[in-house]
């Protein structure tokens, strides 16, 4: 009898664990795609992919330093896709010099998930 008991208080705690412990959510999605790895002077930079239906996006262009050299929120469609042209790529300059990339996609729905795909800007 007290076997059974212990079992059953195990089997309670393991439950109550389940209810405390966030456990990732197994729909969770996120994509991102850029159209090009690779940018010159006077290109869009097109980003797109897909989240969860009509979800905020923050989009961050991490510099070559690592500063952030753009920052923009968007919502997803219906379907949960997003497309959006972050910016034209300018002149280089000490605001944009030449470099590797990063673009981060963040979700604020999905427990902050993010995605990020390095892109080089060059002449």
């Amino acid at each position: 009898m007290n076997y059974f008991k212990l079992k059953l208080k195990i089997l309670f705690l393991f439950f109550i664990l389940l209810l405390i412990i966030p456990v990732h959510d197994a729909f969770s999605e996120l994509e991102l795609l850029t159209s090009n790895k690779v940018y010159s002077e006077g290109q869009p930079f097109f980003v797109y992919g897909k989240g969860q239906p009509n979800e905020t996006l923050i989009i961050r262009l991490f510099a070559p330093d690592e500063t952030i050299a753009k920052f923009d929120q968007i919502i997803t469609t219906n379907d949960g896709s997003f497309n959006h042209v972050l910016l034209t790529w300018p002149t280089s300059s000490p605001s944009f010099p030449f470099g590797t990339y990063t673009i981060e996609v963040i979700s604020t729905e999905q427990n902050d998930i993010s995605q990020k795909i390095d892109v080089k800007f060059t002449s």
